[in-house]
């Protein structure tokens, strides 16, 4: 809807309202809320282009309004009720065409109101060029809507159809039309935006022309609708070139109307959006240039500046000025040459021209042949590098559609020799274009990608998998990714260099494929011994295919390898691949040897394959390793840049997962943490060496599942990250000088633990096999998290100010005062030993989980008010509780004794066991008790 038109649908909403029912608000109305236009008394509906000098709003009502309905008798009383309704009632003042409307007192920019109709509120309609006046200050405007367009077309398509038909059977009619936009090959849906182009194809569509697949059709019906504004006078072409054209009525008489329009179209093609007023006439005729607006192919629109105000001219749809760039073209082969120097590099060049290609597959094909070579250049070009997959997607389609555009027009399919030096087969409905295009360019398409994820293959496309993909010989890039089996030659490929394939293929041999770089093979493949022997330009290798003897010994250039599935690696496969970066290995092989890889960077080495005593040696630029693999005596202290170490037999740890590898679970309700061990590994499968890992000093990250003597880490200054697991004792200093270290878990043996020098620990795990120094975590300040299964007498926490979390299960004695001062603890679990607990200093305690050999002190938890739920399975007599206000959940075990006012005032308990003595215990206050399970207690007071 235009602005008018809404402004007006705005009235009829207003009006229809005030006679319906209260619950009005039925499909007839434009504006969803109804309550707010109901609350306007009165809606008065201006049109200001009928009243230009006419400065006064209350008069312009009185000659446009009252007017037309009084005669000279009654006026006077209408004017006097007039003025009293603006000044008492809430009115609605629509203002339609401000841009139309003038004034002779040049301080003015749109009508006044006086001071005393303040009460009435203003919606004015204008072009967005009104807007720039310099005297339309923002602040005077309170929302600022633009019409982008239809908004339902489906619903506007509907109601033009009810104009224009029979009203019997209107539904039907309109889901005939409905089914004809659907079958319309080429997208219609950016025409269906703009009023004016909806218009003039529900009348098209209404007079007998049915929607084709043709898009040339399609626009020149609509230019024919345009040209029957200024001659209904029916004159058709004789012998007409183009063959959209041959059935218009209206054209053939202003055809020099249309090739000056085309030329306009021409010049301004991927250069501007608009055009100013002199540059336009530069190129027509006022004659001309007042028949394109009134048509309403171009529009106008005024721009100021501090000078003066020129007029702004743009085509009504960029559709529109793409078929009759396309015309002028076809007109005008030579111009084809200069169309390079109009657009730039770039992803909006080619849509630009993709765009325009398409409406020349339709009017002149030779044109467009050579119009798909420029855009293969452009998309081939240094700028189309990064193109994104959704960016080629949409190209290729306008290529199919160019292609459905010829054939639509009756183009010899001999004529159609588009130049595509890159296609993809992704989409079943593309496939019979593809086909032919890829047909058309076998001798000079570079890649090809075809990946279809259903089962069930059509005739065509199982006739595509079985080409000989090794006659194309410029191919340089070839994905197959589908269900079926393709048939791989071993000859031809003399120029690929990207090898994906992920079908089945038995026998693949690509040893004479001399320029490959990457290759990526699926489980599907089975891969010869010796099919990738010679490959010397090889840098990227993923296997994931069968193989028995694999060697790649030969592929010296090789960056990048990954293996895995059911392939045999040779021992020595690897052998002299200096340039080898990194390397993941997944697969069997025995007694393998990477020492002569010394520029290897990342090793992940799986369970399948046993490294030789040997194997590692010396690779000094190592950064990463994991290795989950046998092998004897790991030796890695000449590896100095390796930073993250991850040994583990049986599985790999990520080095970001380190602190979620063993999480800990705990019965909520006695307390008994379990952290289980890895019983399912054989950590004596990998024996690291004492000193296997000293003086890494850009070590950061280790992870050690394995078997080992007297560990020593006190050299690695750096780490950062450290766990520990399986047959491995630690010496009492293995852990000495780690000031960087964050996080730390253990579930090795040490006799004579002391952290208290890893000042930056966060995170500390500590299993059941370790002796901690009592005050081994002394002055460990930043230290976030902690849980404790080891063996310790008389341990001391109370340094570890900023401790928010703590579980201690097993052979620990806690000091009483092992905790105090603990501002920060929000979750504490204790079931260990200690004599008269106090937790009133840990003010933001949330949890409290308390159980074992502990006997509380009946304050012990006073003050406590942010604590939310509590578990006590631990001894104490004459507990009290009241002041914890804000305990939702409670669970008390036998071995305490609770006071008779010990819940008094716990308004938000929820959840309340009691398994202890208590004589009369008063529940009055608790309110919000939801669930009680009491057992001996007394007497209660509800």
């Amino acid at each position: 809807m235009g602005k008018t038109t809404v402004a007006a649908k705005l009235v009829l909403d207003w009006c229809n309202a005030q006679n319906g029912p209260p619950s009005f608000h039925g499909e007839n109305s434009a504006f969803a809320d109804i309550a707010t236009l109901k609350q306007f008394k009165c809606v008065f509906f201006i049109k200001l282009g009928d009243h230009s000098g006419t400065s006064d709003v209350t008069e312009i009502i009185q000659k446009q309004i009252i007017d037309s309905i009084y005669t000279s008798t009654g006026r006077n009383d209408a004017y006097k009720l007039l003025n009293a309704i603006l000044e008492r009632d809430k009115c609605l003042l629509i203002q339609d065409g401000l841009d139309e409307w003038t004034s002779d007192d040049s301080r003015l920019v749109q009508p006044f109101m006086v001071a005393s109709h303040s009460r009435c509120a203003v919606l004015t309609t204008s072009r967005s060029w009104k807007l720039t006046d310099e005297r339309i200050k923002e602040s005077q405007i309170d929302s600022l809507l633009v019409l982008k367009g239809v908004n339902d077309s489906n619903r506007m398509s509907k109601k033009m159809l009810h104009l224009l038909m029979p009203k019997d059977d209107i539904d039907s009619k309109h889901n005939e039309f409905l089914r004809d936009l659907d079958t319309f090959a080429n997208n219609i849906d950016q025409m269906l935006v703009s009023p004016l182009l909806l218009s003039l194809i529900v009348c098209s569509w209404v007079e007998g022309n049915r929607l084709t697949n043709s898009r040339c059709k399609i626009y020149s019906i609509l230019i024919d609708g345009l040209f029957k504004k200024v001659s209904l006078k029916r004159v058709y072409f004789v012998n007409q070139t183009f063959t959209c054209l041959k059935n218009t009525h209206y054209i053939q008489q202003h055809i020099k109307y249309l090739k000056v329009l085309s030329k306009i179209a021409f010049l301004m093609f991927g250069v501007k959006e608009e055009i100013t007023d002199r540059e336009l006439l530069k190129h027509l005729t006022s004659k001309q240039k007042l028949f394109a607006l009134n048509v309403g192919i171009l529009t106008e629109r005024k721009c100021v500046t501090p000078t003066y105000t020129p007029s702004m001219f743009k085509f009504i749809h960029k559709s529109v000025r793409e078929f009759l760039c396309a015309y002028y073209i076809a007109c005008n082969p030579s111009a084809i040459s200069s169309i390079s120097n109009k657009i730039a590099d770039g992803i909006d060049a080619v849509n630009i021209l993709a765009d325009v290609f398409i409406f020349l597959c339709g009017l002149k094909i030779s044109s467009a042949n050579r119009i798909s070579q420029l855009l293969d250049n452009i998309i081939n070009s240094h700028n189309m590098i990064n193109i994104t997959q959704s960016q080629f997607d949409n190209i290729q389609s306008k290529i199919t559609q160019g292609f459905a555009e010829a054939k639509s027009n009756i183009q010899n399919e001999e004529n159609i020799q588009f130049t595509v030096s890159r296609i993809e087969f992704r989409e079943v409905e593309n496939d019979n274009a593809l086909t032919h295009i890829l047909n058309m360019n076998s001798s000079t398409v570079r890649s090809i990608k075809i990946a279809w994820a259903t089962n069930e293959l059509t005739e065509q496309q199982i006739g595509l998998c079985g080409r000989d993909f090794g006659s194309f010989p410029n191919l340089e890039i070839l994905h197959i990714i589908i269900p079926e089996g393709i048939a791989i030659s071993s000859h031809g490929f003399m120029k690929l260099q990207d090898l994906t394939l992920n079908c089945k293929c038995d026998g693949l041999d690509l040893s004479t494929s001399h320029c490959l770089k990457t290759i990526n093979l699926g489980e599907h493949i089975t891969l010869l011994p010796n099919g990738l022997r010679g490959l010397n330009t090889i840098k990227s290798l993923i296997l994931w295919c069968k193989c028995d003897g694999l060697d790649l010994s030969h592929c010296h250039n090789l960056e990048t390898v990954f293996i895995a599935g059911d392939i045999y690696l040779l021992h020595n496969g690897l052998l002299g691949l200096e340039n080898l970066k990194n390397l993941t290995l997944h697969c069997k092989c025995h007694d393998l040897d990477l020492s002569s890889c010394y520029n290897l960077e990342t090793i992940n080495i799986g369970k399948d394959t046993t490294v030789s005593s040997y194997g590692i040696n010396g690779l000094t630029n190592l950064i990463s390793i994991s290795l989950s693999s046998t092998c004897d005596a790991v030796n890695l202290s000449s590896c100095k840049k390796v930073k993250s170490i991850s040994i583990c037999e049986g599985f790999v740890v990520p080095p970001e997962d380190i602190r979620e590898i063993k999480e800990h679970n705990y019965d909520t309700l006695r307390g008994g943490l379990e952290l289980p061990r890895s019983h399912m590994l054989d950590t004596t499968a990998i024996v690291l060496l004492p000193d296997g890992l000293s003086n890494l000093k850009d070590l950061t990250t280790l992870i050690l599942i394995c078997k080992c003597d007297e560990l020593e880490l006190s050299s690695c200054h750096n780490l950062e990250k450290v766990y520990i697991e399986g047959e491995i004792t630690l010496l009492s200093t293995g852990l000495h000088g780690l000031e960087k270290l964050v996080d730390l878990t253990l579930r090795c043996k040490c006799d004579g633990l002391d952290l208290s020098l890893s000042h930056s620990l966060k995170t500390i795990n500590i299993g059941r096999d370790i002796v901690l120094l009592p005050n081994g975590l002394r002055g460990l300040d930043k230290l976030h998290h902690l849980v404790l299964l080891c063996r310790c007498d008389g341990l001391d926490i109370s340094d570890c100010k900023n401790l928010e979390t703590l579980r201690i299960h097993g052979d620990i004695i806690l000091a009483s005062t092992g905790l105090c001062g603990l501002g920060k603890l929000q979750d504490l679990t204790l079931y260990c030993k200690c004599d008269d607990l106090d937790l009133s200093d840990c003010n933001s305690l949330e949890q409290v989980n308390i159980g074992g050999d502990i006997l509380l002190l009946p304050y012990g938890l006073r003050g406590l008010n942010k604590l939310k739920s509590i578990i006590l399975w631990c001894k104490c007599d004459g507990l009290d509780l009241s002041h914890c206000s804000n305990l939702e959940t409670v669970h008390i075990g036998e071995d305490l004794t609770l006071l008779p006012n010990g819940l008094r005032g716990l308004q938000k308990l929820e959840n309340l066991t009691v398994e202890c003595k208590c004589d009369y215990l008063d529940l009055s206050s608790c309110d919000n008790l939801q669930t009680i399970d009491i057992a001996s207690i007394l007497m209660i007071r509800l």
